[in-house]
């Protein structure tokens, strides 16, 4: 029996209580994947790349109408994020807020925006 493969069943089943198991499958090959992550072993091609955190504003391009500041709640494969007020957007249509739009609360005119400073 390989107890270090059991760990997380035998988390999962001290978390349920009261006598269930919660099934928690993870083959080998995950368990020692997800070890060399813990451990900043893996490749770097095994870490998920996102350009924005939870919590960065952004403000969409210019190609899109709305002018108002988002918040980045959570990041979608393929370069898509969720933000905070429900919409999903890819990377290509939101950039980060400049200070000045971050003063304003808007989206400003690009030029404007690299000349107003907080």
């Amino acid at each position: 029996m390989n107890i270090s493969r059991n760990l997380p069943q035998q988390i999962a089943d001290k978390k349920a209580g009261e006598g269930k198991k919660l099934q928690v499958p993870m083959s080998e090959f995950q368990h020692i994947g997800k070890q060399e992550i813990d451990l900043s072993l893996a490749p770097d091609e095994a870490y998920v790349k996102c350009d924005f955190l939870k919590g960065d504003v952004v403000v969409y391009m210019d190609h899109i109408s709305f002018d108002s500041l988002q918040t980045i709640d959570n990041y979608q494969l393929n370069e898509y994020y969720w933000l905070e007020n429900g919409q999903l957007v890819h990377r290509a249509d939101i950039r980060s807020a400049t200070p000045g739009e971050l003063k304003a609360k808007r989206r400003l005119d690009q030029p404007t925006a690299l000349f107003v400073s907080g």
